[in-house]
């Protein structure tokens, strides 16, 4: 729904969605692996951290036009 509403900048939604899924679990495969059970908080910061990190990525940029350029970079 994002992506369709513009907030998102997706070309492949089946690959986003795994991708998706891969950041939100990844810090917590190692604790499957050896058969523990991750603790609530530790759920709680892998999904945090990995919508963090796909906000990141696929997220829109806002538009900069009409931003006047900082003077260091128009003088760049």
């Amino acid at each position: 729904r994002l992506a369709y509403g513009g907030h998102l900048a997706i070309e492949d939604p089946d690959v986003a969605a795994r991708q998706f899924l891969g950041l939100v679990n990844a810090e917590l495969q190692t604790t499957f692996m050896l058969g523990g059970t991750p603790r609530e908080d530790e759920v709680v910061q892998s999904a945090t951290n990995g919508v963090r990190t796909f906000l990141r990525a696929f997220g829109k940029r806002p538009s900069l036009t009409g931003v006047k350029k900082h003077t260091a970079l128009a003088n760049a």
